[in-house]
């Protein structure tokens, strides 16, 4: 709604783009204040027809293990609140904590234009962003310990457990850092980031940013995570040589997605590939690595093309249904698809090429 808004500047947008806001925004109200700026991940009404502490409880948690050996073990997993009159879901992911930076991003730039439309947005993402900080670069759930998904710090990223997710993590966790520069004025998240890279290299381990191989460790929806990190962090950060280092990644991140047709991906990669080019027209990177200009002007020439399939955004966006139903599609009795021999892949998972959307299964909510 924050985009929609920018694009129609039609009062009734700005306020769905607001009522998105205050409803993201109640998530983070919505803790105890021990647990300031822990977005929570669902929050519901007490009265909830469904005992969700009884289905997502300790057999629920013994069940996932199986599958995930890292599992966090969490009970319960729906806090009432403080009021009594809601419960609201723990263990929060950094699925959950790229989307709040994103949006609050957005709707700070784009939707609020007064202090007091800006002031709600600029508290939320210092509560937020000082958890994190005060915490060792992790979320800190009810327990007083990290979620499964909500680790950013180098003691983790850095060892055996967290060597994953390292790319991605120290991507997000710089963007967040820049967000929180960008929209509170305040230095020190600067000087955080700042020791991110010095001290721990974060800003190198961007440049393999996420796992592509093998397949079954491959998740979809980290490509939302990359994409809306990169938004920020490449529109945010002015340092020349940091933005060349970051187009590399997200052009080594971009690679691997850029066939499968999702709207947002390519959009968001446009607008990031965009505005290094606009920089770039006006020299911003003109003395960057002075002691060897030909690594600057090998990586200009290389980025200042624009090259994406503005064609397939349109077509997804045309045939894409507007409803929630979840239509199905099953392609199994088709000869003229090859399903993808690459090693590791499961069985009768994955094709050699992108379908075309009319032959895929979707619905609105993707």
């Amino acid at each position: 709604m924050a985009f929609r808004f920018a694009v129609t500047r039609d009062p009734a947008d700005k306020a769905l783009a607001q009522r998105c806001f205050l409803a993201c925004k109640r998530l983070v109200d919505i803790v105890p204040e021990s647990m300031r700026g822990f977005p929570a991940r669902v929050l519901i009404p007490v009265d909830w027809p469904e005992p969700v502490n009884e289905i997502y409880g300790d057999r629920y948690n013994q069940e996932s293990r199986k599958s995930d050996p890292f599992w966090k073990l969490i009970t319960p997993r729906f806090v009432k609140s403080e009021d009594g009159k809601y419960y609201w879901k723990c263990d929060t992911s950094s699925d959950e904590l790229a989307a709040h930076y994103f949006f609050y991003a957005i709707y700070y730039d784009l939707v609020a234009q007064t202090e007091e439309e800006k002031s709600p947005a600029r508290e939320v993402i210092r509560e937020i962003t000082d958890h994190l900080i005060r915490n060792g670069f992790n979320l800190i759930d009810h327990d007083g310990k990290p979620t499964r998904w909500g680790r950013f710090g180098p003691d983790y990223l850095l060892a055996i457990d967290g060597w994953e997710q390292r790319g991605l993590n120290s991507l997000m966790i710089l963007s967040f850092l820049a967000v929180a520069e960008h929209v509170t004025g305040d230095p020190k998240y600067a000087a955080v980031a700042a020791e991110l890279r010095d001290k721990y290299h974060y800003h190198i381990n961007t440049l393999v940013p996420r796992i592509t191989f093998p397949p079954d460790m491959i998740a979809s929806w980290d490509n939302d995570l990359g994409l809306e990190s990169y938004y920020t962090l490449m529109l945010y950060e002015k340092d020349p040589e940091l933005l060349l280092l970051y187009r590399q990644s997200l052009e080594h991140f971009w690679l691997y997605v850029s066939k499968q047709k999702n709207p947002f991906w390519s959009l968001a990669y446009a607008a990031c590939a965009k505005h290094f080019i606009d920089l770039d027209a006006q020299g911003h990177f003109d003395n960057a690595f002075a002691e060897n200009p030909d690594i600057r002007e090998s990586m200009l020439r290389k980025y200042r093309p624009l090259e994406y399939a503005h064609a397939d955004v349109i077509d997804t966006l045309r045939v894409l249904p507007l409803d929630m139903i979840a239509w199905e599609a099953n392609n199994s009795h088709r000869y003229d698809i090859q399903l993808d021999p690459s090693p590791g892949v499961q069985p009768g998972i994955g094709w050699s090429r992108v379908m075309e959307n009319r032959s895929r299964s979707m619905n609105a909510a993707m």
